[in-house]
């Protein structure tokens, strides 16, 4: 499968598991379009072989009737004690916390990095990884490592991606329309 395909698959099963919360309400359908940028932007930074691996995640899980957008938001909400003690987790969001620092430098409107979001950015990632198993950690850790080999941002990559999705020219015309 190619990254595109992966990408819309694991959109796909991921806006499925959103839709089979168990909440009070049921999730908006007009909300649903956001959420689809928005997850695939997360993933547009990684490699085929992370992608396939959370892929392969996701069809595990479904197999077993777990739902990892379910275990991220109980984790978030501190509702179930965490689900694992991989310590490239904490690597990679110290990662992902620094291009979102570097990125906010020079996009301040658009990456706010108040105390408060600073922590919620930090405990969502960290709770998203534990849904995740250590093979695909460990090749998520993998292209963070490449990335930052390159100096690259993936912060930056991503919100690139989000402008060009929003039909933006750039980064800075996404920051100036804010």
């Amino acid at each position: 499968m190619n990254k595109k395909d992966l990408l819309t698959e694991i959109v796909a099963k991921e806006t499925k598991l959103l839709q089979a919360l168990h909440t009070a309400e049921p999730v908006p359908a007009n909300t649903l379009p956001a959420f689809k940028r928005m997850r695939q932007m997360t993933y547009v930074v990684l490699s085929e072989q992370t992608l396939q691996s959370w892929l392969n995640d996701l069809q595990i899980a479904e197999r077993y009737g777990r739902n990892p957008l379910m275990e991220k938001y109980a984790l978030i909400a501190g509702q179930i004690a965490p689900l694992k003690e991989n310590p490239l987790i904490g690597k990679i969001v110290e990662q992902e916390m620094q291009w979102m620092d570097a990125l906010s430098k020079n996009y301040p409107k658009l990456i706010k990095r108040e105390a408060q979001t600073v922590e919620l950015f930090e405990k969502y990632a960290q709770s998203e990884l534990q849904s995740w198993s250590d093979a695909s950690i460990e090749l998520y850790w993998q292209d963070v490592q490449c990335g930052a080999a390159k100096q690259e941002n993936f912060a930056q990559l991503r919100y690139e991606w989000l402008a060009k999705s929003l039909g933006k020219s750039c980064l800075q015309e996404l920051e100036d329309s804010l």
